[in-house]
C-alpha cells in the first residue's frame, strides 16, 4: 500500500528551480516507491497549474480527498513520463496507487 506524506522542505528535484518553485505550494505529498516518487500538489481550477513547465508531464487525480497535480520521479530526481500516456489516471479506491481507468481512455494525440 502507498503511503502519502508531506513534503517537508526536503529535495526533490535535481533542478534548484524546480525545488524553490515547489515550495510555494503548501499541501504538497508525496509518495515514495521502490524506483520512482510521486508528487502530488493540490490544485483548484480557478488558479494558476502546479508548475507549470511541467505541465505536460502531469495527470489530475484525487489524493486523500483533494483534486492533485502528479508527478512522477524516477530515481534520479527527474521527472518523467507516465507509463501509458495514453490513459488519464485515477487513484484506485481499494489499493490506493494510480492506476489506468479504462471509461476515461483518450485517444492517440493528434
Amino acid at each position: 500500500m502507498d503511503v502519502w506524506r508531506p513534503v517537508d522542505g526536503e529535495t526533490l528535484f535535481r533542478s534548484a528551480r524546480l525545488d524553490c518553485a515547489l515550495s510555494r505550494f503548501p499541501g504538497a505529498l508525496i509518495c515514495e516507491r521502490e524506483r520512482e516518487t510521486l508528487l502530488a500538489i493540490p490544485c483548484a481550477e480557478n488558479k494558476p497549474f502546479p508548475l507549470p513547465e511541467l505541465f505536460c508531464l502531469a495527470r489530475i487525480a484525487p489524493v486523500r480527498g483533494r483534486r492533485c497535480v502528479i508527478y512522477r520521479l524516477d530515481e534520479k530526481k527527474t521527472p518523467v513520463m507516465w507509463e501509458n500516456a495514453n490513459y488519464v489516471y485515477h487513484l484506485g479506491e481499494k489499493r490506493d496507487i494510480l492506476s489506468p481507468n479504462n471509461e476515461e481512455k483518450r485517444g492517440p494525440a493528434r
